[in-house]
């Protein structure tokens, strides 16, 4: 199936990578990080990242593959694969996948008569930095649904599209609300309601620009069955694109559009009955502190960018501390490359975030909160293995989870010799590289080391 109909984040309208460029099938394993159970909530989180990056080829990518002769005419669409493989191919790398390409499935042909005999293949997809999506489930008398999305493919602008497909009877009732942007503060977002087809529908009719205009629209009732989708945050600079409702080849989705460099959607999904109390929600200015409120419930949700670009989300309700998603920090960004320097060199970091320090060490050693702090750029005059650490004095996963993994980097000082004048001059040598494909079998047929280049020349 095609990412446009996956409950996933667009970006300029590519998604995931499935089994074809048109992402019909599965797409590349993801990562689970953990997951979070407590009588109060569920928290999972995963690391999308490789399911963009990545996308899976068909198989049968043997030249000596039996099937090619025996019915040709059964694999003719998956013919050329053999003759596609590049630099931007490669067998799949994760322990799982390797374990069933090596093994098991290359003695097992299938339903499919041998059509996956070869091992399949990751292609380069859709290059992002990171992609990560944590999703919690809040119990209690009336639960809701909270997705918090972080991507971000590059250091440029592009648009994000958060989609949520819906059964084929869905109707979008009304929107409510402000939509929200960067310089926008304590407001909820923008509310999507949702309705069923089965509800009645009132006719009216309105004048625009002198013409006589049909309007249909749904009218609920008490008890009726209703979804809230409510735009918490998405991180763009604009309020437009706004979101919108579609419905296409008898599929309803809800389409949630930012356009900015790192996405971090926070959507709360709340299904009632029409007539019920509906969640309140308010952020503080600094967009840290999210608050839900449900009748005598209150719940506390507090986010912060950690390591990798994954948010952190902690939880309390009614006060007392609920649970809190395991991420640290982000490591501090060293601006300054590993080098060779002669005299001195000028040691920086980027500036942390509020609330964060930067501790370091000159000498090799691990970092700790009594380790020099970083206030300003370090002169080196000899060499230097460097080690860092962030550490956040209120982070939200507490003080166990408050100090970042560590960068290192090296810096060397040394006295570089002036290249000695040569004698005389010598033609030097033209020299020819071609690169193959190459595939190793063992005794079993099973594929155990494979190279695969395209020719080149120097």
């Amino acid at each position: 199936m095609h990412s446009y109909y996956r409950n996933m984040v667009l970006i300029d309208g590519k998604g995931a990578g499935g089994c074809e460029p048109e992402g019909r099938q599965g797409p590349v394993p993801g990562k689970l990080i953990e997951v979070i159970d407590s009588p109060e909530a569920t928290t999972m989180s995963a690391d999308l990242t490789d399911c963009y990056n990545w996308m899976k080829r068909d198989k049968a990518f043997e030249l000596d593959h039996g099937m090619y002769k025996e019915a040709f005419n059964h694999t003719s669409w998956n013919y050329e694969n053999p003759f596609i493989m590049n630099r931007k191919m490669e067998l799949p790398f994760h322990e799982q996948m390797k374990t069933f390409s090596e093994g098991f499935g290359h003695l097992d042909y299938g339903a499919w008569h041998g059509e996956n005999r070869g091992t399949e293949r990751y292609q380069q997809y859709n290059d992002v930095e990171y992609v990560f999506r944590t999703m919690h489930l809040a119990r209690g008398k009336q639960p809701y649904l909270l997705i918090v999305d972080d991507l971000k493919k590059d250091e440029l602008n592009h648009t994000y599209d958060w989609n949520l497909n819906l059964q084929g009877d869905a109707l979008l009732w009304k929107t409510t609300g402000t939509p929200l942007f960067r310089s926008t503060s304590g407001i909820s977002g923008t509310d999507l309601h949702l309705c069923i087809e089965e509800t009645a529908h009132n006719r009216t009719v309105k004048n625009i620009l002198n013409t006589h205009v049909n309007f249909v629209t749904p009218t609920p009732k008490k008890g009726d069955p209703m979804l809230l989708v409510r735009v918490l945050w998405k991180n763009a600079d604009y309020n437009y694109p706004l979101p919108t409702f579609e419905r296409v080849n008898g599929f309803s989705r809800i389409n949630i559009p930012a356009n900015c460099t790192e996405a971090a959607f926070k959507i709360l999904i709340f299904p009632y009955r029409f007539g019920d109390f509906l969640p309140v929600t308010h952020w503080t200015d600094d967009k840290r502190i999210l608050t839900v409120e449900i009748e005598e419930q209150k719940d506390e949700y507090t986010f912060e960018k950690g390591e990798k670009g994954q948010t952190i989300l902690a939880m309390k309700r009614d006060g007392r501390e609920i649970q809190n998603t395991s991420v640290k920090p982000a490591s501090p960004e060293l601006l300054t490359p590993s080098s060779l320097f002669t005299d001195s060199l000028t040691l920086a970091f980027k500036t942390p975030a509020g609330g964060s320090g930067i501790h370091y060490t000159l000498d090799g050693t691990m970092p700790t909160r009594n380790s020099p702090l970083y206030s300003g750029p370090v002169t080196l005059k000899k060499s230097a293995r460097v080690r860092a650490i962030t550490y956040t004095y209120a982070w939200p996963g507490g003080e166990e989870l408050a100090v970042s993994e560590d960068c290192v980097a090296e810096f060397n000082r040394v006295d570089f010799l002036k290249p000695a004048s040569p004698a005389t001059y010598g033609q030097g040598l033209l020299t020819e590289v071609f690169e193959i494909k190459t595939s190793i079998f063992d005794e079993k047929r099973i594929l155990y080391r494979q190279a695969q280049y395209a020719p080149c020349t120097y």
